[in-house]
């Protein structure tokens, strides 16, 4: 889990303005103001502007580095790309407004947004290096968090209509929308005892069609997705020794059957010092949307006409072998990866400013799902 905070407003008030320059002709600009609009409300905006040169090279006729072949017995398979580069330079342009209203002595509501581009920054993927020629990622969330609850209203959007796929000259096409609801409430009872309890439902829509063509560029067809799910923790404290930890988490989900993953924790203090855990979790990974319904090219198309001439028409057959596509493909029948891990653990301090962990982690995996199968330096890939 990946928890990431931004400063408050009401907490980093005034103002910054950074200016950067250098070599491979950068100029980079960050500008942030923080300030109280009225009585409770605050606000801050942020604004940065990245424009340099790069580091990569074309790889048409040439490379910057060697890579030794496995088959072929060459001294060089790095593999050659079809088109040139799109643009040799980087322009990255962000802003960002977010507003804080204080309810109280405990509560605030936040509102927040904005707009990120992205033109020249090349990318490496499992089709090798793609060029993001124009990419917008607009963006936005409002929270409101009490003490005992916290509601999450989460929005993000890509609309990428050019990115330069290199190895192929492909122009991808990528456009996603992404909303959440998330909902959650806390009680504390007894002396030591805590209940979490919270619910989630989001919806994601990715669309790779390219208007010119008419084609979706990158998968079989659009795919529209509802998530759900409903989690729980429950913590108790035995005394000032043992400390209990329970959870569990059931998602349900157009891309894979319902799981419920089971999360459980035990810490054992023998003294201030001395310190045992025992944890022991369950969770799962669902493929990305390119394992499951990747369909796009991966070189230019490769002509199959001498197969055509050599074993079909032999025996009088037109097997209509000729320009064919050379395709990266998902597989939609794939299942989730499945993780359990079992861990122990002891933490103690020795003498005055000695710190001792020791930890013994058994992690499995079921399922593993590869990525792309590689190129072997093959003409074909």
């Amino acid at each position: 889990v990946l928890n990431m905070t931004t400063k408050n407003p009401r907490d980093s008030q005034g103002g910054s303005l950074r200016l950067t320059g250098g070599e491979l002709s950068t100029f980079n600009a960050d500008f942030r103001w923080a300030a109280e609009l009225a009585k409770g409300w605050f606000f801050k905006l942020i604004a940065n502007s990245r424009n340099h040169d790069d580091f990569y090279v074309s790889r048409m006729g040439a490379a910057e580095y060697s890579r030794p072949c496995e088959f072929t017995g060459d001294t060089n398979c790095l593999p050659q790309e079809a088109v040139p580069l799109g643009r040799e330079d980087d322009e990255i342009l962000s802003v960002g407004l977010r507003l804080d209203k204080y309810i109280g002595d405990t509560s605030f509501l936040t509102i927040e947004g904005g707009n990120a581009t992205s033109e020249g920054p090349l990318v490496q993927t499992g089709l090798g290096r793609v060029q993001l020629i124009d990419a917008d990622r607009p963006w936005g969330r409002i929270n409101y968090f009490h003490p005992r609850w916290n509601v999450l209203v989460t929005y993000n959007k890509r609309d990428a209509p050019e990115q330069l796929a290199l190895s192929s000259g492909t122009n991808f096409v990528l456009d996603s929308t992404n909303y959440g609801v998330e909902l959650q409430g806390n009680w504390e009872f007894g002396e030591g005892g805590l209940f979490v309890v919270g619910g989630y439902f989001g919806n994601e829509e990715v669309d790779t069609l390219d208007p010119k063509t008419g084609r979706q560029t990158l998968m079989f067809e659009p795919a529209d997705v509802d998530t759900s799910a409903v989690f729980a923790q429950f913590d108790w404290s035995f005394g000032d020794s043992v400390r209990l930890v329970v959870a569990g988490r059931y998602d349900d989900s157009d891309l894979h059957d319902s799981q419920f993953s089971p999360k459980a924790a035990l810490v054992y203090s023998v003294n201030s010092k001395n310190t045992f855990r025992f944890t022991y979790n369950e969770a799962f990974q669902v493929p990305n949307y390119s394992e499951f319904f990747l369909n796009a090219n991966a070189a230019p198309p490769a002509d199959l006409t001498i197969l055509n001439d050599l074993i079909c028409r032999p025996f009088g057959l037109d097997c209509g072998l000729g320009i064919t596509p050379v395709l990266a493909l998902g597989n939609n029948s794939l299942d989730i990866e499945e993780v359990q891990s079992f861990e122990v653990g002891y933490s103690g301090i020795l003498g005055a400013d000695t710190l001792l962990t020791l930890d013994y982690w058994v992690g499995e995996s079921d399922k593993f799902i590869t990525d792309l199968i590689p190129n072997l330096g093959t003409p074909l890939g």
